[in-house]
């Protein structure tokens, strides 16, 4: 059986829409789908007014269902200088601007007129006024020069009117004017626009019809997780969103979305060694070590820095149940993607070493079925906004806190001073005492929690000691990260103050830091 013989035809020109796109950190991936009937034959099939901002390297094209006999033999992108359809001057707005410079012309001859009617009128009441002025000295002659006085001035009234009329009609013709030069200006005065078009090469042996997908990558488009935390009582209603962004020159339409916390563009590379250098030392040597204060770092080292997205270390998908549309004009768009709800429990909570109010604190715990991504949270208590926070990554099941703004009622002021004491025998000790006050200014008792920290020692050569005389609360139990929960109750009007010291306690061989 001998092979069809094949005729390149004309492109035929199709439309070919984005129906699912999918988002990275800085860049998406979109899908475009277009059922097509095939000739037998070589056949060419083109997409225009296309972004040109595709990247020709990952332009992939296929059969979304393999059909037997045909199959896909090139795919390109064209990009060309393009004037959109509005630039060819219609017929019909030029007729309309030439009847409105027509009309602007008979407007103006108009008030010309009756401005020279109304300046005839006015010379003629100035003469008539002269030679009224000589014929007053007769009570006949006077009656008469009124009477033709009053007609006069009725007349320059009614001129007067006419020019406000005149100009009034002239006025709209002038609007008229300008906005249909406009129209023809937008038509025929913008600079040609850089498109894209797909070119599809396929061959089928039979006629048949066809679901094709075509694939590109884009930059200028990205998204960022944000999220929106409602307090009514002790009920946490939680929604996480995402805010996406595109100006790749394209509107998507009635769109899938699916949002990944992939990096395509990062790529991946071998960790550099850095030599290690080996020492031989006498055992009898005297060590000496030199010891620094650390503030721990509330972000880690490997953990990108706001605009970014944070994952916890693992790619994360999340699909969009909504189609959606996206302009192309760089505004933020917000989808939700998923919610749950939560009981929390409700605190007053200070931290007086780094803000000097106390806060509204909800503990609660993550209950979705998805991970909730580091980004910003706008803040509303029972029905108020509060403000919006930042939250850390957190997974499923884990619990975490949240602050709901600052009570008022109380008032904060937190000092630290060193304490020597003479101990004769040895070497004096100096404690290190962080002192609060703490007034209320309510009118009903209130609890709240005081947060203070100690350092952490990470070697055997130097401890941290509490001291009794100059805390508060003992014994003291501080948590892993050295912090200590102390609780307040407070009367209306009543003020306390709160305190936690500590010494350093090393060997002769340490140097000792200044915690401060």
């Amino acid at each position: 059986m001998s092979e069809p013989v094949s005729v390149l035809r004309v492109p035929r020109v199709i439309a070919l829409p984005v129906r699912r796109a999918t988002l990275f950190e800085d860049r998406a991936e979109l899908l475009r789908r277009a059922t097509v009937e095939l000739p037998a034959g070589r056949s060419t099939l083109r997409a225009q007014g296309l972004t040109p901002l595709m990247s020709d390297a990952h332009l992939t094209a296929r059969f979304a269902t393999p059909i037997e006999g045909a199959h896909i033999e090139d795919v390109r992108i064209d990009r060309a200088y393009t004037r959109p359809d509005s630039q060819a001057r219609p017929a019909h707005l030029a007729d309309a601007l030439d009847a409105a410079e027509r009309a602007l012309a008979q407007a103006e001859r108009a008030v010309s007129r009756v401005e020279q009617r109304r300046d005839a009128a006015l010379g003629l009441i100035e003469r008539y006024a002269r030679q009224a002025a000589k014929a007053l000295w007769t009570p006949e002659g006077a009656a008469n020069w009124r009477e033709g006085l009053a007609r006069l001035e009725a007349a320059l009234e009614a001129a007067e009117r006419a020019v406000v009329e005149a100009r009034i009609e002239r006025r709209k013709a002038a609007e008229v004017h300008e906005k249909r030069a406009a129209q023809v200006h937008d038509s025929e005065g913008h600079a040609p626009v850089l498109t894209g078009q797909i070119s599809v090469h396929v061959f089928a042996e039979a006629p048949c019809t066809v679901e094709l997908c075509v694939t590109s990558l884009v930059p200028c488009a990205l998204w960022r997780p944000s999220h929106e935390a409602r307090l009514d009582g002790d009920l946490l209603r939680w929604s996480a969103s995402a805010t996406v962004w595109q100006a790749t020159g394209e509107a998507w339409t009635d769109v899938e979305l699916v949002l990944s916390t992939d990096r395509p563009g990062s790529g991946a590379s071998l960790p550099q060694l850095a030599p290690d250098q080996l020492h031989v030392q006498s055992k009898a040597m005297r060590k000496r070590i030199v010891l620094k204060h650390r503030e721990q770092a509330t972000r880690r080292a490997d953990e990108p820095a706001v605009p970014g997205i944070w994952d916890g270390g693992e790619a994360r998908v999340f699909s969009v149940t909504e189609r959606v549309d996206v302009p192309s004009d760089g505004r933020p768009v917000r989808v939700a993607t998923h919610a749950f709800e939560a009981p929390t429990q409700i605190s007053l909570a200070a931290r007086p070493e780094v803000s000097p109010q106390v806060f509204w604190l909800a503990a609660t715990r993550h209950f979705g079925t998805a991970p909730l991504l580091a980004g910003p949270v706008t803040l509303v208590r029972d029905g108020t906004y509060v403000g919006v926070g930042d939250l850390a990554y957190v997974a499923v099941g884990e619990p975490f806190e949240l602050s709901f703004g600052s009570d008022d009622r109380f008032r904060l002021t937190a000092r630290r001073t060193r304490e020597i004491e003479d101990r004769r025998l040895t070497r004096d000790r100096t404690h290190f005492v962080t002192e609060v006050e703490m007034a209320y200014a309510g009118d009903a008792p209130a609890t709240a929690n005081i947060w203070l920290r100690v350092p952490i020692s990470e070697i055997k050569q130097l401890q941290i000691q509490p001291s009794k005389a100059y805390c508060t609360q003992w014994p003291l139990r501080p948590d892993a990260d050295g912090l200590i929960e102390l609780p307040v109750t407070l009367a209306p009007g009543e003020k306390t103050t709160v305190s936690v010291g500590f010494y350093l306690d090393a060997s002769s061989d340490v140097v000792l830091p200044d915690p401060w």
